[in-house]
């Protein structure tokens, strides 16, 4: 077996259910444009740490019914010890489940990050194999800048023109 260190990010309201449930639970691999889970649910992963929160990492944030801005739901850092056979990369598993290629370039512009960079596993990560959780204020104080791909490079937030 050939171990391979994974990052997953999520959100402190995550850490508390991942605690409780005793897993990262999986959720849509996105294979399909017109149906939810096409293919199999994963757990997306990362190779290397993040140091700049890709446009995918953001999610809406609310009070009440007001809109408040984009928030990056990278609060914690999980590191996993994996096998390796067992994680495939996202473009190569997206393709082996027949995701249409205009489909994934979409996915790719909208998230401003490759796939060839991320990676999945199509099971439920326990909590014994995460090794170690750190807090990255670095990366939640992004939430300031404009949105910025992969690369550092900024790009045009993912907020909808009116």
């Amino acid at each position: 077996i050939l171990m391979t260190k994974y990052f997953h990010y999520t959100t402190q309201d995550h850490i508390r259910s991942i605690r409780d449930s005793g897993v990262i639970k999986t959720t849509e691999s996105n294979v399909s444009m017109e149906e939810d889970h096409a293919g199999p649910d994963v757990v997306w992963l990362f190779d290397k740490t993040l140091k700049v929160v890709p446009k995918m990492l953001y999610t809406k944030l609310y009070s009440q019914d007001n809109f408040l801005g984009w928030f990056p739901k990278c609060h914690v850092e999980l590191e996993i010890n994996l096998d390796k056979n067992e994680v495939l990369r996202a473009d190569k598993f997206l393709k082996k489940h027949k995701a249409n290629a205009l489909w994934i370039q979409k996915l790719e512009k909208a998230g401003g990050i490759k796939f060839h960079t991320q990676y999945v596993i199509t099971r439920a990560i326990k909590v014994e194999e995460i090794f170690n959780a750190r807090y990255r204020e670095d990366l939640l104080k992004q939430r300031k800048h404009s949105f910025r791909d992969s690369a550092g490079n900024p790009v045009s937030s993912p907020r909808k023109r009116i």
